[in-house]
């Protein structure tokens, strides 16, 4: 698992021991970031950001700051190691704070509204956790309507029926699938 495009492209990053983890893979990545387009001077917030690739990858891009918000804390070690792998081949451009919390407290503790909201919400019961972030009220009421949303679920994930995003995209990869949203107006 590496940094695929931007400034410290080529870092290779450390994925943790931790089971849950799932690195997301450079193709899905490359395919992901293409979607997205520029990243530059963007607010990114990177929930359930694992061993924080995604965020990272938008920070060597060029965001203006990164947001990895992750609440398990053996997991946080491991972003803080890349993390630091990533800064120290950028030197001082882009600024990313890391978040040992769940999505929740993260909305309290962010005072920017995010331009990219990338979640990778674990794939446990059957995609319940990305179930409720989408349908997540104060999540849709923390972002506006310029913000995108690309979520990593399951491809057989039942997209519940009533959510404040309005979905535009979708991307199958095998068993994986991004799909993109927007605030519903």
């Amino acid at each position: 698992m590496r940094i695929i495009g931007g400034r410290a492209r080529g870092i290779k990053l450390e994925a943790g021991n931790q089971e849950a983890v799932r690195p997301t893979t450079d193709r899905i990545k490359e395919t992901l970031f293409n979607i997205i387009g520029d990243v530059e001077d963007t607010v990114v917030v990177d929930f359930f950001a694992g061993s924080g690739a995604l965020g990272l990858e938008a920070l060597s891009r060029g965001a203006a700051k990164v947001y990895l918000v992750e609440k398990d804390a053996r997991t946080c070690k491991t972003i803080k190691t890349n993390l630091a792998k990533v800064e120290k081949s950028m030197g001082e451009s882009g600024n990313a704070v890391i978040l040992n919390c769940d999505y929740r407290q993260a909305l309290s503790r962010i005072h920017e509204t995010p331009d990219i909201i990338l979640a990778d919400p674990p794939y446990a019961d059957n995609c319940l956790l990305a179930d409720k972030f989408l349908t997540d009220e104060a999540v849709a009421d923390w972002a506006d309507e310029q913000t995108l949303l690309a979520l990593e679920h399951l491809t057989h994930f039942d997209m519940p029926q009533k959510t404040p995003w309005k979905q535009f995209r979708r991307k199958d990869f095998g068993l994986t699938a991004y799909t993109f949203w927007e605030i519903e107006e």
